[in-house]
């Protein structure tokens, strides 16, 4: 592996603590949050991508403006590959996690990039030519192979999930939000705590979100608060809808609403602008982790996943059921919302249970259904050009829709426009029909190298899989913990249900921190010094990853080469 700079953050930094304004940022007067929040300010304005880091942007809202809509009939699975994290995507590469490993993807087929190895981290994010992670440390590779740029440790405690916008890393450890340059890691400023309106000190907890040219953080105490990115200067502070203990929830924002941890089973929306309540701002969360955009919200209860409009004028609310211990990965599109619901504990019949559903945003109307008994299907990684990227069992799986015969060969109709090469049909008409014809076998003879390249892709697919661990970084928790839900449900006791919440937090945010991860990477040799290298699972052609899953189905894999 290449040498890397390891930096000690509370060694080398100056850590603020904001009791007044007149402390944070030196040299700053203050006058440069007046303007802020300021929807017009792009968080990372060189980067058009639809998800380029875990939770789709550093938003964090699981929202994209996609006008890109799929036909759940033609999709199939294009390839997969052992994975136990989230994903980013961007430049038509594929950012994951395996086993101590992280992995970069060609978007096409999923053929590895790189790999680097002997790194436990999780949420990737990509900015410029860097590619950013964290877990106990944070991390930056260089995006084209794998190496490690810089890492920075944190002496009082681990890394939550960073956030990457505003050239800078934003990240809580150990109740301390730090913002690092996303050149070196060095710290741009440190903040221990906000005072609240009583005075008192209030620790950071969880991860942030970046939008507006603001950091939306959370504190103890209820406190939420909107952070100029380049001071760390407060812009505004706002209570938060409590009740019981303040829980956690991942803060996501938009340009005009934003999620501000809160209560497990109650949050609000406020004003991202303003810090504000809506009038229509408190949403059921105490099952479903809810997501957003600038327009609507999708969360729910015991017994509903609900989309509803707020702070607009035209109120649009849907629902459909589920059980209280289904929980859903969801994103939200401009025209659809697409949800993946899991099983309940104990109630594997329960509506839409393993199905991946298209709802009509407006009126929550199904478009579609695909069901894990007919697809490899599961929890919602990354929505991203023409693929969806769900967690299937322990694999990444690309969901595109198959290409019929014209797309995948404009010869076949007789044009042989584009350049296309004719198929093997074809080529022996055209062998009849001339001698001078069938000595451009130089053409066909690189197909059918092509070919036999793919073959061996296949081949190193079905010989290469493993049988599943416990790879899946939080859905192998939610299948152990939702016992928890069920006991919830029947006892109807806070506590139980505050342990529920808990569970479905880990879901949603997927920092993979009690993830063992799958066997897949080591098999077939570590790749040193950022080399690339191809792990176990890895699938090219869709076709052949549909018979294998069909395989697995029914028991009849075939064994490891």
């Amino acid at each position: 592996m290449a040498e890397w700079q390891r930096r000690s953050v509370l060694a080398g930094g100056v850590v603020l603590s904001i009791g007044g304004l007149a402390s944070v940022g030196a040299g700053s007067d203050g006058d440069d949050t007046q303007d802020l929040p300021d929807p017009d300010v792009d968080p990372n304005p060189e980067l058009d991508e639809d998800w380029p880091s875990s939770d789709g942007g550093p938003d964090q809202s699981r929202s994209i403006q996609a006008t890109r809509e799929f036909d759940g009939d033609a999709l199939e699975a294009a390839w997969s590959v052992d994975h136990d994290g989230s994903v980013a995507v961007a430049d038509d590469t594929v950012y994951t996690t395996s086993e101590e490993s992280v992995l970069a993807l060609e978007a096409a087929d999923g053929s590895v990039v790189w790999e680097t190895d002997d790194l436990d981290v999780s949420g990737p994010s990509v900015a410029d030519d860097t590619v950013y992670l964290s877990d106990s440390e944070v991390v930056a590779l260089d995006r084209a192979d794998g190496r490690v740029r810089w890492t920075t440790d944190f002496e009082n405690g681990d890394a939550g999930s960073q956030t990457v916008a505003y050239d800078a890393v934003f990240v809580v450890a150990d109740g301390t939000l730090y913002a690092l340059e996303t050149e070196d890691g060095s710290i741009r400023w440190g903040l221990e705590s906000i005072q609240d309106e009583d005075g008192d000190e209030q620790a950071f907890i969880r991860d942030v979100a970046a939008a507006n040219g603001v950091v939306y953080a959370v504190a103890e105490g209820y406190r939420g608060v909107a952070l100029d990115p380049e001071t760390g200067e407060e812009v505004w502070q706002t209570g938060i809808y409590g009740g019981q203990e303040i829980y956690p929830n991942p803060t996501r924002a938009t340009s005009t609403g934003a999620l501000l941890g809160g209560a497990y089973y109650n949050r609000e929306i406020i004003d991202a602008e303003t810090g504000e309540s809506f009038e229509y701002g408190h949403i059921d969360s105490e099952y479903v982790d809810p997501v957003l955009d600038e327009e609507m919200s999708v969360h729910g209860g015991q017994h509903a996943l609900v989309g509803r409009s707020y702070g607009i004028d035209d109120e649009y609310s849907w629902g459909i059921s589920i059980h209280s211990t289904q929980r859903v990965s969801t994103v939200i599109t401009e025209e659809t919302v697409y949800v993946y619901v899991m099983e309940g504990d104990g109630y594997p019949d329960a509506e839409y249970s393993t199905e991946l559903v298209a709802l009509d945003r407006y009126d929550g109307t199904e478009q579609w259904v695909l069901s894990a008994d007919d697809s490899p299907v599961g929890p919602i990684r990354a929505l991203s050009d023409d693929t969806i990227y769900v967690d299937h069992d322990g694999e990444l799986v690309a969901l595109r829709e198959e290409l019929n015969e014209d797309d995948q060969s404009d010869g076949e109709d007789g044009d042989g426009s584009e350049g296309d090469q004719p198929d093997e049909d074809e080529s022996s008409d055209e062998d009849d029909r001339s001698d001078e014809e069938s000595e451009d076998g130089d053409s066909d003879g690189s197909d059918d190298e092509t070919e036999t390249e793919d073959g061996d892709d296949e081949t190193e697919e079905e010989g290469g899989d493993g049988e599943g661990t416990d790879s899946d970084d939080d859905d192998a928790d939610t299948d152990t913990d939702d016992s928890d839900d069920t006991d919830a449900d029947d006892a109807d006791t806070d506590e139980a249900d505050d342990a529920d919440g808990e569970d479905e937090v880990d879901d949603e945010n997927e920092t993979g921190d009690e993830a063992d991860g799958g066997n897949g990477g080591d098999e077939n040799g570590d790749a040193d010094d950022g080399t690339p290298g191809f792990t176990t699972g890895t699938g090219i052609a869709g076709g052949a990853l549909g018979l294998e899953w069909l395989r697995r189905q029914a028991g009849t894999d075939d064994p490891e080469e």
